[in-house]
């Protein structure tokens, strides 16, 4: 890692489904003392049992860490654009000299007031969006001709043989992401569907997959 003043990981990556070993990583920054380590988790929170994948709370002991978390994913606030970070205090501080003077607006603050705290809430969303996927996935399966990349974020990473499961599912309302259009992703022809905790989403998309795949109940 030599030459390296900064290195930016993304864990677990939203663009490839892949989450990277914590003990791996501890190793790898502790082994590198000269390079800032940069770990943007802002999918972290929605994995089932994500303490056992986080560096957030090892931010004390590693000074060359700093760690990005947002409240878009689990929390459903994307469009508040609300996050935080952790770590090293010198490298914090000279981020908040140069920050917007008032960087969140009152409405989410409001939110933020009422949502900190209520795990009991986030940890019933977790297991919501957890059922959701694998639900999902199994009605997938019953096409051969489709193809998942099973993993732990709150996405499912497809393609199917013969039909373009991204323009099929736009066609019905659904956005994806085409991972051929990603720099740097290896997995050709997949396309990432994000997976919600609410009955309202959870039912769209199930009659959508439905549809493409010409299943039957």
């Amino acid at each position: 890692m030599r030459g390296y003043d900064v290195i930016w990981l993304q864990n677990p990556n939203l663009f490839s489904g892949n989450t990277h070993d914590r003990d791996r990583l501890k190793k790898l920054i502790k082994n590198n003392t000269a390079t800032l380590f940069v770990v943007d988790e802002a999918g972290m929170l929605t994995l089932i049992e994500w303490e056992k994948y986080s560096l957030m709370t090892y931010c004390k002991e590693i000074d060359n860490l700093i760690i990005l978390s947002t409240f878009s994913k689990i929390y459903g606030m994307s469009g508040l654009r609300a996050g935080f970070a952790t770590g090293n205090a010198k490298v914090l501080k000279m981020i908040e000299k140069y920050s917007l003077t008032f960087p969140l607006s009152a409405v989410t603050e409001f939110f933020l007031d009422n949502i900190l705290g209520k795990e009991n809430e986030v940890g019933y969303f977790r297991k919501k969006i957890s059922s959701n996927k694998d639900n999902l996935e199994k009605l997938m399966e019953r096409d051969r001709d489709v193809f998942l990349k099973h993993n732990l974020t709150n996405c499912i990473f497809a393609y199917h043989k013969s039909k373009n499961l991204s323009e099929e599912l736009l066609r019905r309302g659904i956005i994806t992401l085409e991972l051929d259009r990603v720099l740097g992703v290896e997995e050709k022809r997949y396309v990432r569907i994000a997976v919600h905790s609410s009955n309202r989403t959870y039912n769209l998309l199930r009659d959508a997959i439905f549809e493409v795949l010409s299943l039957k109940d």
